[in-house]
């Protein structure tokens, strides 16, 4: 081998290195016709996404590349003839001489073709032959969700980053290949920790949203609740060319810009099936919302079905412009949720949604409308909705948070009075007086066009007086079949209030209330005992299916509340019962299991954490599952066990665990006994049953509006199914570190001195494992635009 041999073979292996791939063809070209003078030989490199030229400089025999080009930025190839070829770049053409001009050319297709697959033709290389070349066709395999990895390399390649074999673990395994055939076109990367910035081997994100450019197979994309402000920005460039997502969640992502380029990409876009946009919990400069957001809503091709801009830092300009873009974008008629809480509406944005009613009034789709803590103008909204929207489809609408002011009620009011659809209202920490919510119930329970009404009165100071104005207006509607869910937490009712409600002529008289809430509303003491005989009725009405009497530090039930269980054992019609916080103590949590056991008892939701619970009374609950029972939905209470523990010795503490590894293994060998009926009435809880936030917002049971928007559940699904299939794993390596602790304690016991050190215990040491079922699927809201 000569010298200039030996020298283009170390060239070729620092490409190969430099580039983190191998060579797949090289040799030597000449850019004049052969035997010419001054024609001095180019060598030619293909690597997988690469065209390299490289060369002699001038009086030397040293090789410099002087050319290093991307498959994707190749627009043309040209074969004049065997001998005779040319290639087009962006920026720049090559004509050369080689007799394996046929052989570059079918490499360089057969490259760009894996790497393309669901292209449009206009970006397809162009191949142009002056005559027939070898081969006429070309073929390549199918690559896992229409090549959408093998083209995030090839982005990796070209923006010059290492991919990331997490990632593509990550997406072959748990979407790709998942179980669940509807996730597998789900892009979730919300799970996905690597796309955080400021962490170690964090994954850059632009090659991976720049392979959605122009993929087939993905029709959702998702990724919230990560620290990286590149990614609206970067959103952007799919936007622009894909024809499939029609669902975009980039949320809470800490950006503040880059929301314009979004507006336009879905702003030129013309085939984008976009239905679904949710960019919440991120700050949207006005600037961005008025030249980007605005005009992209405005003139964007498809109708949105949801839109969450939610605590997005908008103004009341920022609000009224995207208004005034659904209202003139009449694919937005079809618009089933639409958030903005979190907002400052002021006067300017409840104008804008004003103005938006009048123009779409009875062609208006919107079924939930979410303006919690946005600084509404109630009057405004309220008259708008009741004049413009009381005939259209809103069924669900959040005003909590928003301050009412002396007279607002009375537009409330006539809301509820004049609307056919209205479902459900959150009223909840508006300020609102003991008289004015007497008018609104009123007017919901005279209403008999509206049925299963859900009412959410929390955080408003209602007290005795106020809970005597709800009984009268039970007592005058008795028959009436409006309200199914009422929700009374933090009222300071007091026990005179609660005396009052659970009275014959209030609550009990109902014949449609279904689920029922009332915690945070008795302070610990003395006058306790005298609401626990009202109380009891409600544990024993047959007619309700839900009951929450929370309790926390200052308001609770305590040990009084054993007087309710015999009711409870009684009652074969409730199906949930949550009463954490109430601080009941031993006796009574024995005497609560074993009114649940009860044989024809239907109960399948159970809360019962924060309530002095140790090691004795979850051996009582153990005996629960020996039991037959509908019993589906439980949550251990790891917060009771938790505090247990800080007040025993690290000795001790072994001993614990051991003893919770052997009542785990009870109850679920326990369980076995009850197997068929779990299979048929197990329902994964944020399906059926959503756990209570702090803000207490939502019960514990989905409303039917929720299963019209299937949309709104999904990603509370995800969170819940990923976290049953590592049960089993958490629990198996949970066992392991008990066997092992407790080898260490036979070796070292004589050595080990007592300590008050708390230990912090995994979620899977006190997981109950409950199988579930997801209920069937639920049906999309209809694609209606026009």
């Amino acid at each position: 081998m000569s010298k200039e041999q030996e020298i283009s073979q170390k060239v070729l292996t620092k490409i190969s290195k430099s580039l983190q791939t191998d060579i797949v063809f090289s040799t030597t070209i000449q850019k004049k016709r052969p035997k010419k003078k001054k024609n001095k030989p180019k060598t030619l490199v293909l690597t997988k996404y690469r065209i390299i030229i490289y060369g002699k400089t001038t009086g030397t025999i040293r090789q410099k590349i002087t050319h290093n080009k991307h498959l994707y930025d190749l627009k043309k190839i040209h074969t004049f003839d065997d001998e005779h070829a040319s290639l087009e770049f962006d920026d720049w053409s090559l004509e050369f001489f080689t007799p394996k001009v046929n052989e570059i050319a079918k490499i360089l297709l057969t490259n760009f073709l894996k790497i393309s697959i669901g292209f449009p033709q206009s970006h397809f290389v162009e191949f142009e032959r002056d005559q027939k070349t070898a081969f006429d066709e070309l073929s390549v395999e199918e690559y896992p969700a229409k090549g959408f990895i093998e083209s995030y390399k090839a982005w990796c390649n070209y923006f010059k980053f290492e991919a990331s074999n997490d990632l593509i673990d990550y997406i072959s395994k748990e979407i790709i290949e998942n179980e669940d055939e509807e996730k597998r076109t789900i892009l979730n990367l919300s799970k996905f920790r690597g796309i955080n910035l400021g962490i170690e081997d964090t994954v850059e994100i632009k090659p991976i949203l720049h392979a959605l450019n122009h993929n087939i197979y993905f029709t959702e994309l998702i990724i919230s609740n990560v620290n990286n402000k590149e990614l609206i920005k970067e959103l952007a460039v799919p936007l622009k060319t894909n024809i499939t997502l029609t669902k975009v969640v980039l949320s809470s992502t800490n950006a503040t810009e880059g929301f314009k380029l979004v507006g336009k990409s879905i702003e030129t876009n013309k085939s984008l099936p976009l239905r679904y946009l949710d960019l919440s919990l991120n700050k949207i400069p006005d600037k961005d919302v008025e030249v980007g957001l605005s005009p992209g809503l405005e003139k964007m091709k498809s109708g949105l079905v949801q839109l969450d801009l939610s605590h997005c830092n908008l103004s009341g300009k920022s609000i009224a412009k995207i208004f005034q873009s659904l209202s003139k974008n009449k694919k937005h008629l079809g618009l089933r949720y639409l958030n903005l809480s979190g907002n400052n509406f002021s006067r300017q944005g409840s104008e804008g949604f004003n103005k938006w009613a009048k123009k779409t009034g009875k062609k208006n789709k919107t079924i939930m409308l979410d303006f919690c803590n946005a600084s509404v103008d109630i009057k405004i909204l309220c008259q708008a909705i009741a004049e413009n929207l009381s005939k259209s489809n809103i069924q669900y609408l959040n005003l909590s948070g928003n301050e009412f002011s002396k007279l607002h009620y009375i537009n409330v009011a006539t809301m509820c009075h004049e609307s056919r659809t209205l479902k459900e209202l959150d009223l909840s920490k508006t300020g609102l007086k003991p008289e004015p919510i007497f008018k609104i119930f009123n007017e919901i329970l005279g209403n008999s066009k509206i049925h299963n009404f859900i009412l959410n009165l929390s955080g408003n100071n209602i007290g005795p007086k106020g809970a005597t104005r709800l009984a009268e207006v039970f007592m005058n509607n008795g028959e009436s079949t409006s309200l199914e869910e009422l929700i009374l937490d933090d009222c300071k009712l007091n026990v005179d209030g609660i005396v009052t409600l659970c009275g014959v002529d209030a609550l009990l008289r109902s014949k449609s209330l279904k689920r029922l809430s009332l915690s945070r509303n008795v302070q610990k003491g003395k006058k306790v005992k005298n609401a626990i005989e009202p109380l009891s009725r409600l544990f024993g009405l047959q007619t309700l299916e839900y009951l929450r009497i929370r309790g926390d530090e200052k308001n609770h039930l305590g040990e009084e509340i054993i007087g309710c269980w015999e009711k409870l054992s009684e009652n074969t019609s409730i199906r949930g019962i949550d009463v954490q916080g109430n601080y009941m103590g031993q006796a009574a949590l024995k005497r609560l299991f074993e009114a649940i056991t009860n044989e024809e008892s239907c109960l399948e939701t159970f809360r019962f954490d924060n309530n002095e619970n140790n090691l004795n009374s979850l051996q009582e609950f153990s005996w629960v599952f020996k039991k037959p029972s509908k019993l589906s939905d439980v949550i251990f209470p790891k917060e009771d066990v938790e505090n247990f523990l800080k007040s025993i010795s690290k000795r001790e503490k072994k001993e614990l665990k051991n003893k919770i590894k052997e009542l785990k293994q009870k109850i679920n060998n326990g369980k076995e006994v009850n197997q068929q009926n779990l299979k048929k009435n197990a329902i994964s809880i944020t399906n059926d049953f959503i756990e209570i936030t702090s803000k207490d917002i939502r019960f514990f049971h989905h409303t039917q509006l929720d299963q019209k928007l299937k949309y709104n559940l999904e990603a509370n699904t995800n969170q819940n199914e990923n976290k049953n299939k590592n049960k089993n794993k958490n629990e198996n390596e949970n066992e392991n570190e008990i066997e092992d602790e407790d080898e260490k304690q036979q070796s070292s016991s004589s050595q080990e001195e007592d300590s008050e050190e708390t230990e912090t215990l995994e979620e899977s040491d006190f997981d109950i494992e409950v199988p579930n079922e997801l209920p069937e699927n639920l049906p999309t809201p209809d694609e209606d635009e026009d």
